[in-house]
């Protein structure tokens, strides 16, 4: 018997493949905005599936590319085990080959596709790689691709497949052609340009009580690592020099530095105003930063704590940084408003790396994991240390 192009047999289990794909902030809003947008008729769509595990979203699917309800999401299940914030990866299956796409966490629009040929998603492969870093990219090993890795699909999944089930959108008879293969894209296209939706588009939404949002998790207000470190270095660089005083150390937060200076043979009297005096020989000046702090991506996802470990360590060896890394430990959730959902618990290691090299360095290395928060950065005889927290799995 056939297969559909839609429908991906792994042992005795079919999965869905081939779902566009959008995010939203909550679960709840994901299964609302996928009922509205599903129930549109010129769309065509007869399924559509919430992942609620990791970053909330909805698919939306259609029964003539064989997707049935029940169906679980392909791009759903490797995309909750695949332990990287943004990875790429192609895979060869019995009558085809399939793409996807994962960026921070999120399957991205174009991100769940099914091609006929080798050529024609080796083209897009080549084409989606180019936009940026991944954290990860899986290739078949015949295509003979630096810094890739090969897996199949049955290695990727594990354990029981629940989240990013099919459901029926129920309410209107669906009508419509088919859409052949290489139209897809094309009304991916276009269907991405309709975002955001306008009020004359979208269906009137029934009025329902809206409920406080959940409080953000802990590391969403936290300037990205890359940012933070940099306005550091620049605001160590800018310190200026007192005569008969030594800098002892330096110490950056996002809240401005503080530099401590060790009297060798100066005098206070020499000492602007501003400067504070611990002791006859040790002052300290402190000053907010100069450089913007940038916020970091939204809806950032943690990582395992492995994959963590062996990104930090191998850097360590490579760079021979001064890696330490704590233990998981348990942090109590932030406080809620009145009726808002309660936040679930959050997990974090501690992080400390230090070395002589610039800390462009080490902003390169923390930069790509994801809910890692720099609490401070230290400069002290010539050497670099980056202390911070990053929430796990």
């Amino acid at each position: 018997m056939d297969i559909p192009a839609g429908v991906v047999q792994l042992g005795k289990r079919s999965f869905a493949v081939g779902l566009f794909w959008q995010t939203a902030p909550t679960v709840a809003s994901a299964r609302r905005e996928g009922k509205i947008i599903a129930a549109k008729s010129e769309l065509n769509v007869d399924l559509f599936c919430i992942r609620k595990f990791g970053l909330p979203q909805f698919g939306l699917g259609q029964k003539r590319a064989g997707h049935r309800a029940g169906m679980i999401s392909l791009a759903v299940a490797l995309a909750n085990e695949v332990p990287f914030s943004s990875w790429i990866g192609a895979f060869a299956i019995a009558r085809g080959w399939l793409l996807f796409v994962v960026r921070r966490g999120a399957i991205m629009p174009d991100g769940d596709l099914f091609f006929d040929t080798e050529a024609a998603v080796r083209n897009r492969f080549d084409g989606t790689v180019a936009t940026g870093e991944w954290d990860k990219i899986i290739a078949p090993a015949s295509w003979g691709l630096a810094q890739t890795q090969f897996s199949s699909l049955g290695d990727l999944l594990s354990g029981d497949c629940k989240d990013g089930r099919l459901a029926e959108v129920s309410g209107r008879l669906l009508r419509g052609p088919w859409l052949a293969a290489p139209l897809i894209l094309a009304g991916l296209a276009w269907w991405m340009a309709l975002k955001p939706f306008s009020a004359q588009v979208a269906p009137k939404v029934p009025e329902v009580a809206v409920l406080p949002a959940p409080a953000p998790p802990p590391w969403q207000s936290q300037p990205g690592s890359a940012t933070l470190i940099g306005a550091c270095q620049a605001a160590v660089e800018a310190v200026g020099l007192l005569p008969g005083f030594d800098i002892e150390r330096i110490d950056c937060t996002m809240r401005g530095i503080a530099v401590v200076y060790q009297r060798r043979f100066g005098v206070l009297q020499w000492l602007p105003e501003e400067f504070t005096v611990i002791s006859p020989d040790q002052v300290t000046m402190t000053a907010k930063l100069v450089e913007p702090l940038l916020p970091r991506a939204s809806q950032e996802q943690p990582w395992a704590v492995m994959p963590i470990r062996r990104r930090l360590w191998s850097a360590g060896q490579s760079y021979l940084f001064n890696t330490e890394i704590a233990e998981p430990k348990s942090e109590s959730p932030p406080p809620v408003s009145q009726g808002a959902p309660s936040s679930p618990p959050y997990r974090s290691m501690a992080v400390s790396l230090g070395t002589a090299l610039p800390p462009a360095t080490l902003a390169a290395v923390l930069e790509p994991i994801p809910a890692f928060v720099v609490e401070g950065v230290i400069w002290r005889e010539a050497k670099w240390t980056v202390k911070g927290r990053v929430y796990v799995q």
